[in-house]
């Protein structure tokens, strides 16, 4: 006999030995996983089209389909296709399959075979490109197979519970347990089982193992639950044979289950001699459910007011559906409940109360076409729910429709689900998820409509659209907390701890977003192959693999063009990681018009493309993403992403000013020019924004803000003793900040005719610095620098030493690694061996550290240097190009490398290249101090030289 397995793998068998031929290929595989997914019912020729061919025309997609089939029969035998019609089949007689062999378990309860059968994720590893209606078949399977598998270890483990089998039961729970390690119910599913069986030392290990696990995975503290049993494990032993089961006392309001809490257990000792007991329960919650909520919401279907508020655009009411089966209405009291409770704060849905004119109707008739548009106008709802509950014995089965009554009553989402008859609560959590994912069609929408399909826990969704709301207001702190409060409900979020990644990216929290980019890639299993790259590509990029994650980007583009998140990664990674590898933040042009074509009202695409397109130039095109970004943006969200992308860009150690920004959007006026803070080349305009950051009111850290950037102004034409005093004026309000900065431009070689500061002075105040003002860290690179600079290789070499020592797998010991090696690199340059000077810069590590420190310019900048010395100018030309293209503290580089620039063309005789460089050289330092003029002067008899050549051709 034949044998499909679809669970862990998709693979075809035939008396227990793999199939070669057919069951090698991928289309007809995939054809046979769509038969098994469908069952006894089947599915129609033409919807099978979409899914295995989506870019064939009808007609050629029919032909293939037919083709395929005949080809099945051919290998396989006549009889394993059934044709009715125009559905197909699986001949259950000739072909079985682990799949309906696992619905079977799962619908006759059977929780020990559906735990056996379940190998794996469904179709574990199966991948056809270009296919995304397949891809989301099989991620809604995935998933819901899953979420099945879960359950049953949990019935299991009550099952042995209610047994009095603590054994088993500490069986079951470790299952659960490691399916999910961060559950709470399942850490306390073995504590409780392991102290049942008289192990109490060992129920205590496992909570101290869970808190630790939970603190170093999630930084999260331990569930309340569990501390409490844990405190009471430690006083005496209570009565045995103590279960926890739900009772008639328990508080079922409307307003209960909309907290999302459910019933509150209590503590019984249960007899042995009433095994019925438990099974008895089920059916005595559901119903004391149905009686509870069936009352209220007839007192609210009984009034019929006219609303006095006017409809909003996300208001919804669920109407009455149309019920059929006996015992049905009560359940679809209950169940209009349970929906309007958990549609409530999900994709800005606010639920109100339906208020329905039951005159000339029967009590319970559902509600369709005009009548029920009518309604919703009454309870002042644009959107509305209505639908069709189907009760039978043992199984609930729904349709719901979810329709806008201002746009023709037109439907925006539909969802079906079938579930036991005691699974209420199951059922409105499932329509919920499935309504939110067939709302979200959009492309920028796809990871909302994936992530109502990734997670059992509606808790865990709606704080992940809160999340993605945050996100695209540009409140990246709260974005974080919303991110965390999903993957709190749910700890195997494998998209939730990808999105939180992001979020702590843009809020500057390193440390919580590479381990949230981990944990991505840890629970990655259960989302689709799509997504799982998606987060793979992610995950490398963060570990600093930047032309490889470049490449899986690439690599997912070529399948889904379409991917709005794909490109929008992409086009930060070229923007803020290409000056990184020596390239051009330009070349992100291209991923963010994608973004833009796909979704013309991304904010997140707008500002970047902005600020790409004013390095280029291009004002008139600036200024007209930036008035579309205006028209977009959430109030005062657009002004504080513009001044990220200006100065506090990949710039955590500027976390306290953005923090207080954040808190304060009124100290940015909505009529500050905003093209100022993406106009890099832009000085004066700078200069004005620094100086209004200096008055605007605000704290001691906004105006060290604006002193810093008037200094990086003041450094990028020269005039080293103005950008001192500026130093100076922001010293007593952020003085690690400002220590940094002074650091910084006393250790640069090109700026030692002008240095007026105290060098020898700087670098006692730097090894005698208090933690609260530099880092430990840090302040041991700065000294090692400025001493290079000074020629004091001993102190060089001992902080190169002491940071190599410190180095370690944590963010800060990262950072000491690069640092280490950095400082290494200047002594092998000072004993004249360039080449292994560059190649220590080249291990260093800045792809991975970058974020965490503004020193990261000074070494970019020295590679630069050092291709230029071995004579590699093709390399070296591309590293002086992309300075200043990632944040303003790259100023004080620009003119050295427009210098530098101008001489590289001028040796390989183009002149126009090369006078156009050394122009924008002195242009920036013809105002420079004293002591820097001469090297303007220099400059200009290069430009004269160069004219006079060009004269005498």
């Amino acid at each position: 006999m034949l044998r499909l397995f679809t669970l862990g793998r998709l693979a075809l068998e035939r008396d227990g030995q793999p199939i070669g031929g057919i069951g090698h290929r991928k289309v007809p595989l995939a054809l046979l996983a769509l038969l098994a997914g469908h069952g006894s019912q089947g599915i129609g020729r033409e919807k099978l089209l979409p899914f295995l061919w989506p870019d064939s025309d009808d007609a050629r997609a029919r032909n293939s389909l037919k083709q395929l089939v005949f080809g099945l029969r051919r290998e396989l035998g006549d009889s394993v296709l059934i044709s009715g019609g125009p559905t197909l089949r699986l001949d259950p007689a000739v072909i079985g399959s682990d799949l309906a062999d696992f619905e079977a378990a799962s619908a006759q309860a059977d929780w020990a075979a559906v735990s056996e059968l379940y190998r794996g994720p469904f179709l574990d590893g199966f991948y056809l490109p270009a296919r995304a209606e397949l891809e989301e078949w099989i991620e809604s399977e995935r998933q819901r197979l899953r979420r099945i598998h879960a359950e049953s270890l949990v019935h299991l483990a009550r099952r042995a519970e209610a047994a009095h089998d603590p054994l088993e039961a500490a069986h079951w729970w470790r299952e659960s347990a490691a399916a999910d390690p961060f559950s709470a119910e399942s850490a306390l599913g073995v504590m409780r089982a392991l102290a049942a069986g008289g192990d109490r030392a060992g129920a205590l290990e496992h909570a101290r193992s869970y808190e630790t696990v939970l603190a170093a995975e999630l930084d999260l503290p331990v569930d309340a639950s569990v501390r409490a049993f844990a405190d009471s494990l430690r006083a005496p032993a209570e009565p045995p044979h103590t279960i926890e089961i739900p009772t008639a006392e328990d508080d079922f309001s409307p307003p209960a289950l909309a907290a999302a809490n459910g019933p509150r257990p209590m503590s019984l000792p249960v007899s042995s001699t009433h095994p019925a007991l438990a099974r008895w329960s089920s059916w005595l919650v559901p119903l004391l459910l149905v009686m509870a909520l069936g009352g209220a919401i007839l007192l609210v279907r009984s009034a019929a007011p006219e609303p006095a508020a006017p409809s909003d655009p996300e208001t919804l009411a669920v109407l009455p559906f149309e019920v059929m089966g006996a015992g049905g209405n009560d359940l679809a009291r209950g169940l209009d409940a349970l929906l309007s409770s958990g549609l409530d704060g999900v994709a800005d849905f606010r639920a109100v109360p339906a208020v329905v004119d039951r005159r000339g109707n029967g009590a319970d008739d559902g509600l369709t076409g005009s009548a029920a548009s009518e309604a919703a106008r009454r309870s002042g709802a644009r959107l509305y729910l209505v639908g069709r509950l189907v009760a039978d014995h043992d199984s609930l089965r729904v349709t719901a429709s979810l329709r806008d009554r201002a746009n023709a009553d037109r439907e925006v989402s539909r969802a079906q689900a079938t579930v036991a008859r005691d699974g209420l609560f199951t059922l409105a959590d499932e329509l919920v998820r499935r309504l939110v994912a067939g709302r979200a069609n959009d492309p920028g929408e796809r990871l909302e409509r994936v992530a109502a399909t990734s997670t059992r826990s509606l808790v865990a969704l709606k704080a992940y659209l809160q999340g993605e709301q945050r996100l695209r207001e540009d409140e990246n702190a709260l974005a974080v907390d919303a991110f965390a409060r999903a993957v709190r409900a749910d700890s195997t979020f494998g998209l939730a701890y990808y999105r939180l990644s992001v979020a702590a990216d843009r809020a500057g929290r390193e440390e919580t977003s590479l381990w949230a980019a981990r944990l991505a890639s840890r629970f990655s299993a259960g989302l689709s192959e799509h997504d799982q790259r998606l987060v793979l590509a992610y995950l490398t990029m963060r570990n600093g693999r930047l032309d490889e994650g470049e490449r899986l980007y690439r690599g997912i583009l070529a399948d889904y063009p379409q991917d709005v998140e794909a490109w929008l990664r992409l086009g930060e990674l070229l923007l803020h990681d290409n000056p990184l590898r020596g390239r051009s933040a330009l070349e992100a042009r291209e991923s963010y018009e994608r973004v833009l074509e796909l979704d013309p009202a991304h904010g997140d695409a707008l500002v970047p493309l902005a600020r790409i397109a004013s390095l280029q130039g291009e004002r008139a095109e600036a200024d007209v993403l930036l008035r579309r970004a205006r028209a977009t943006a959430p109030e005062g969200a657009l002004d504080l992403r513009a001044l990220r992308t200006f100065e506090l860009s990949d710039r955590p150690g500027h976390a306290r000013a953005t923090r207080d920004l954040l808190a304060h959007t009124s100290i940015v006026p909505r009529g500050l020019p905003l093209d100022v803070a993406v106009r890099l080349g832009d000085l004066a305009g700078s200069s004005r924004f620094a100086t209004h950051l200096i008055h605007a009111p605000g704290t001691c850290d906004v105006r060290a803000l604006g002193h810093r950037m008037l200094a990086e102004v003041a450094v990028a034409r020269g005039r080293l003793r103005l950008a001192d005093q500026e130093i100076g004026r922001a010293d007593s309000c952020d003085p690690g900040a400002a220590l940094e900065l002074r650091a910084l431009l006393v250790s640069q070689p090109f700026l030692a005719l002008g240095r007026t500061a105290d060098p020898a002075g700087l670098a006692r105040s730097l090894g005698l610095a208090p933690d609260s003002i530099v880092a430990p860290v840090e302040r041991t690179y700065y000294a090692g620098l400025v001493a290079s600079n000074m020629g004091d290789t001993l102190i060089t070499a001992g902080a190169s030493r002491a940071l190599l020592a410190a180095a370690d797998s944590t963010s800060v010991g990262d950072l000491a690694r690069t640092f280490g090696r950095s400082l290494r690199a200047r002594l092998l340059l000072t004993a004249g061996r360039p080449a292994e000077a560059l190649a220590e810069l080249e291990g260093a590590g800045w792809e991975r550290t970058a974020r965490l420190s503004v020193a990261e310019v000074s070494d970019r900048f020295l590679r630069a240097e050092l291709l230029h010395q071995l004579g590699r100018d093709d390399e070296a030309i591309g590293w002086y190009r992309s300075i200043a293209e990632r944040a303003s503290y790259e100023l004080m580089y620009v003119a050295p490398a427009e210098r530098q620039l101008g001489a590289i063309y001028a040796s390989r005789g183009n002149r126009a290249a090369a006078r156009e460089h050394y122009a924008r050289f002195i242009d920036l330092w013809r105002s420079a101090d004293a002591e820097l003029q001469p090297v303007v002067a220099e400059a200009e008899r290069e430009v004269a030289g160069l004219e006079a050549s060009e004269r005498g051709r």
